[in-house]
């Protein structure tokens, strides 16, 4: 496909090399100026795996609660399974607002639920901690033998199994990348 420029500069340039040609292009046609790569999940999902690591979060703005069903993992959960997450999920959410926080956006995460609640925290080893401390004291005091909090927190972990309903800045050298996508539950 060919290149697509706009008013103004901006150029759009297609490839289908995969990701390791769009980002060798991208950052030999900005001669040292940031690089910013778009696509959709795919493109993320695979950039996500290869270069991202905890060292390359510059800012957090959505705590993800992924509550799931107790199975096993190669399995679908029942509808049964599921109105146990949605059920957990209203718990969480009363419990949080009768703490102040503001009502999150749930959307169904194909097995279980996911709240994301928007925050505001620059990236590093401080604000890992404390994301990472939310998730325990939730499942702490919610996770039951039909439901769990997901406190797994790395980045990369979070990153991938929220990939359409998360947003993440990150960089690594010469590469930023910022999406934003939540497909909210009716």
């Amino acid at each position: 496909r060919p290149s697509l420029v706009m008013d103004g500069g901006t150029s759009f340039h297609f490839v289908t090399g995969g990701i390791h040609e769009a980002l060798d292009r991208a950052r030999e046609a900005a001669g040292g100026m940031d690089v910013r790569i778009g696509g959709g999940p795919n493109t993320i999902r695979q950039y996500a795996k290869k270069l991202y690591s905890s060292d390359d979060v510059i800012a957090r703005r959505w705590l993800l609660i992924d509550l799931d069903p107790v199975r096993p993992s190669d399995v679908s959960s029942t509808d049964a399974e599921k109105a146990l997450a949605i059920a957990t999920s209203e718990k969480i959410i009363q419990h949080l607002e009768a703490n102040g926080w503001p009502r999150p956006m749930r959307v169904d995460s194909g097995n279980g639920v996911h709240l994301l609640y928007r925050i505001e925290l620059d990236g590093g080893e401080e604000s890992s901690l404390l994301h990472k401390r939310v998730l325990v004291a939730l499942a702490t005091a919610f996770d039951d033998e039909h439901v769990k909090v997901d406190t797994s927190e790395t980045p990369g972990a979070r990153f991938r199994s929220a990939h359409w309903a998360s947003t993440l800045s990150w960089s690594a050298p010469g590469f930023q990348y910022t999406w934003n996508l939540a497909m909210p539950w009716p």
